[in-house]
């Protein structure tokens, strides 16, 4: 994806989408988008007060909190966090 382009609307989702997609509330995503420079949630685009994920941010975002146990992180294929061994 061009990160200088805005992907069309069909590629993401609001905050209630994705509160509802993953059974979470609208305000822990802006407490993420807020808390600690804004990097404990997947990225986001700010279009006026409007909030929207895309779907490949999401997807990743998902994968980097892969877990075999409450100890072990998994290494998903393709994404590196920096956090993984």
């Amino acid at each position: 994806m061009d990160n200088n382009k805005i992907p069309p609307r069909e590629e993401m989702l609001t905050e209630k989408e994705l509160a509802k997609l993953w059974g979470i509330g609208v305000s822990t995503l802006q407490h993420w988008r807020c808390a600690t420079g804004g990097n404990l949630g997947p990225q986001f685009y700010k279009i006026g007060f409007r909030v929207f994920y895309h779907k490949d941010d999401i997807a990743n975002y998902a994968r980097a909190r892969l877990f075999k146990s409450t100890s072990e992180r998994v290494q998903a294929e393709g994404v590196d966090d920096g956090k993984q061994k």
